[in-house]
C-alpha cells in the first residue's frame, strides 16, 4: 500500500510537471513560430544581399583605383586612356602621356607601391619631339588589381577593394 501511494504521488507530481511544461510551451509557440518566419526570410534575402554587397565592393574596388592612380602620377603625367579586362583577374592598361622616360619610370615605381596594383610593367614607351623644342613621351603601363579581400564571417566592414572590373575609358 506504501509502495502503491508513492507511485500514485510520483505520478501525479510528474503529471503535474508535464501540464506545466505544456502551458509555457503553448505561450513560447508564437515565438518559435515567428524565429521560424525571420529564418525563412533571411534565407530568401541571402541571394540579394550577397548581390547588393558584391556591387558594392566593386564599386569601392574602382574608386580605390582611382584614388591611386591619382596619388601614383608625377606632375605632367596624364592618363590619355584607361582599359580593363573585367575578368576575375582583372588587368588594367594605362596608355600615359608625360614630358620624360624618367617621369615614365616613376610612375610605375608609384603604382607598383601602391597596395591595390601588382605586377605593374611599362610596356612601351615612344618619345616624340614638340615644335617648342620638348618632348612628350607616350607609354603603357599594364597592372594586376588585385583580388578582393573577404569579409568577417560577422558581416564586418569589407576593404575598398572590391570583386571583378569592367572596361573602360579615362
Amino acid at each position: 500500500v506504501g509502495l502503491a501511494s508513492y507511485l500514485t504521488a510520483q505520478h501525479l507530481e510528474l503529471n503535474g510537471r508535464l501540464a506545466d511544461a505544456d502551458r509555457r510551451m503553448e505561450r513560447l509557440r508564437p515565438a518559435l513560430v515567428e524565429i521560424d518566419q525571420i529564418r525563412k526570410e533571411v534565407a530568401d534575402k541571402k541571394p540579394k544581399v550577397d548581390t547588393l554587397e558584391n556591387a558594392r565592393l566593386m564599386t569601392l574596388r574602382w574608386c580605390a583605383l582611382f584614388n591611386a592612380l591619382a596619388r601614383s602620377m608625377p606632375a605632367d603625367t596624364w592618363v590619355e586612356r584607361m582599359d580593363s579586362n573585367g575578368t576575375e583577374n582583372t588587368t588594367v592598361t594605362l596608355q600615359m602621356l608625360t614630358r620624360s622616360q624618367s617621369f615614365a619610370g616613376q610612375t610605375a615605381v608609384l603604382l607598383s607601391a601602391q597596395p591595390i596594383f601588382q605586377d605593374v610593367n611599362i610596356t612601351s614607351t615612344q618619345a616624340n619631339p614638340l615644335a617648342d623644342g620638348g618632348t612628350v613621351v607616350r607609354f603603357e603601363v599594364t597592372a594586376g588589381v588585385r583580388p578582393p579581400a573577404t569579409a568577417a564571417p560577422s558581416g564586418g566592414e569589407k576593404t575598398a577593394q572590391g570583386q571583378k572590373g569592367e572596361s573602360g575609358n579615362a
